[in-house]
């Protein structure tokens, strides 16, 4: 079975950014529900925006990196994938569409690959119409996540918890800390 999508390709003007791996921060609870309803929450869009024409229905936002850059919080999990996962591993609504922005030309401060940030934004399908009230993206997980880092900052409890969790839903490899891929 074929499947078919209105979506933008994936970003595809570089093999090496397309299987770069990418991060999502997520709360416990924002994994969890992943985890059990197989779907990704989107951020709400600033107000009114609009891309390609279209009514933002919502965005989120990846970092194209093998680590946070940032001090994370102790309740933070990240998950990891890879551009082209994400796009093969979203399914969105029949009244959406999904477009992704990678950086290209990064500033001279953005250099790194750790740096860049890659967007997705769901988009309505008809200009005209009001944006469709789910707030999420339905999601393939065994697709979707190659591993989740629980930052070592996290209390050991929550690493376990997480552990267990993960590994109940689907077979991927739980790391403690920050390590490069």
């Amino acid at each position: 079975m074929q499947r078919q999508l209105d979506t933008a390709p994936p970003p595809s003007h570089s093999t090496a950014t397309a299987t770069a791996p990418i991060l999502r921060g997520l709360s416990f609870v924002e994994l969890i529900e992943m985890l059990e309803f197989s779907r990704l929450r989107l951020d709400p869009p600033v107000a009114k925006q609009c891309r390609r024409d279209r009514p933002v229905i919502g965005t989120q936002e990846w970092m194209l990196s093998t680590r946070p850059r940032k001090r994370v919080e102790p309740s933070a999990v990240y998950v990891c994938s890879t551009l082209t996962s994400l796009h093969e591993s979203l399914l969105p609504p029949e009244d959406a569409m999904l477009d992704f922005s990678v950086p290209t030309n990064p500033t001279p401060a953005a250099r790194s690959l750790r740096d860049k940030r890659m967007q997705l934004f769901a988009l309505a399908r008809r200009s005209g119409t009001e944006r469709p009230s789910l707030p999420y993206l339905r999601v393939d997980l065994a697709s979707l996540i190659q591993r989740v880092i629980v930052p070592k900052e996290a209390p050991p409890d929550l690493f376990e918890l997480v552990d267990r969790v993960v590994r109940a839903r689907i077979w991927v490899d739980v790391c403690h800390g920050t390590p490069a891929r």
